[in-house]
């Protein structure tokens, strides 16, 4: 069984819905609804922010899929390796 790349599908649908492509808008925000629920510590879809990919030389910036917890934005990937080590 494949797993699926949640950032990887946030992101393209991220770019399908700035290009207009018809209900690219509504699947992101059903799957930022949905991860919201699944994921700890993320209170709502908008605590899920999606930031366009690191642009050469520019420091500091933040890229990718990132989210909001109390404990600071983190990149999506790091909540998902934290929510699976809390499992155990």
């Amino acid at each position: 069984m494949e797993l699926v790349d949640a950032r990887d599908i946030l992101e393209k649908l991220d770019y399908a819905a700035a290009k207009k492509q018809k209900g690219a808008k509504d699947l992101l925000d059903r799957i930022k609804n949905a991860l919201a629920k699944l994921l700890p510590d993320v209170e709502s879809a908008s605590a899920i922010t999606l930031y366009g990919p690191i642009q050469p030389g520019a420091k500091g910036q933040k890229s990718g899929v990132q989210v909001k917890t109390p404990y600071g934005e983190v990149p999506l990937e790091a909540l998902s390796l934290a929510s699976r080590a809390s499992r155990g």
